[in-house]
């Protein structure tokens, strides 16, 4: 019964990384007019990774600022910088 328990509050992480993604997603589309898969991203110590063409870094760095404060909005985790 305890195993179930603990097994129980790994569901609940990554399940919330999951939404969490999913909402970066949709702010990233709604600046950029592009599509993003939760694989294309990655958070790590407060810094967006995006795993996307050079057109696409590009363009995200022309609305950088704007991104930033849309999805420290939306997500749980603070943003600082998108690389």
């Amino acid at each position: 019964m305890q195993i179930a328990l603990f097994l129980k509050k790994f569901e609940t992480i990554v399940h919330n990384e999951d939404v969490s993604k999913k909402m970066i997603c949709e702010v990233l589309y709604q600046n950029l007019k592009k599509d993003f898969k939760n694989e294309d991203i990655k958070v790590f110590k407060g810094v967006l990774y995006i795993n996307r063409d050079v057109f696409i870094k590009n363009s995200i760095l022309f609305k950088k600022q704007k991104i930033l404060n849309d999805l420290n909005k939306v997500s749980k985790k603070i943003i600082t910088d998108i690389k």
